[in-house]
């Protein structure tokens, strides 16, 4: 059987963060090393599903339903960039407020869907967040003070009125991922 690697997300709206995206990258280019997410793929996780057999996809998007697939009214903003630890920073992200908790209630009901579908609850407290970079190497000093100076900041990107739940194979290529939604 085969198998698709899937992902449930909320893509944004890349024209929205263009700029902001080129700045931080600008920013921190002497900061850290990795791969950069491209601006197209940029979106807000709900839940990783990992590797799914082919025959199971109709029954997590019925699952999904009536919240997938459609415009959900939110007012976004983007504020960051952060990481979850200046320890040993694995990802850089983009913080997403949601003034409206659009993205709270989209994702309860997509925690609830799958775990009736059979995948296991997540055991982290949902974070909004869009990751713009997986690390590979950090110049701690120069990263802590950016990062410091940035969560300083109240520049917020926004807002962005509408959101979309949706279900994403992500296909391995050596360039990156490939994103379809499915």
């Amino acid at each position: 059987m085969a198998l698709k690697r899937l992902f449930i997300a909320s893509f944004v709206d890349s024209k929205l963060l263009a700029d902001f995206y080129k700045n931080i990258k600008t920013d921190f280019k002497n900061a850290v090393g990795g791969k950069w997410v491209d601006e197209n793929n940029l979106h807000i996780t709900h839940k990783f599903l990992g590797d799914v057999e082919e025959n199971k996809i109709a029954s997590i998007k019925e699952a999904l339903m009536p919240e997938i697939d459609r415009a959900h009214e939110c007012e976004l903003y983007f504020s960051g960039p952060d990481t979850f630890s200046l320890k040993n920073p694995r990802i850089l992200f983009i913080k997403a407020e949601d003034k409206k908790n659009t993205l709270a209630g989209l994702n309860s009901a997509c925690e609830r869907a799958m775990v009736k579908a059979g995948f296991p609850p997540e055991d982290k407290p949902f974070n909004p967040h869009i990751t713009i970079m997986r690390m590979k190497s950090v110049n701690a000093n120069v990263f802590c003070e950016l990062i410091n100076k940035r969560r300083a900041e109240t520049f917020k990107k926004g807002p962005q009125r509408e959101i979309k739940l949706s279900l994403i194979e992500s296909l391995l290529t050596p360039a990156g991922p490939v994103y379809k939604i499915i």
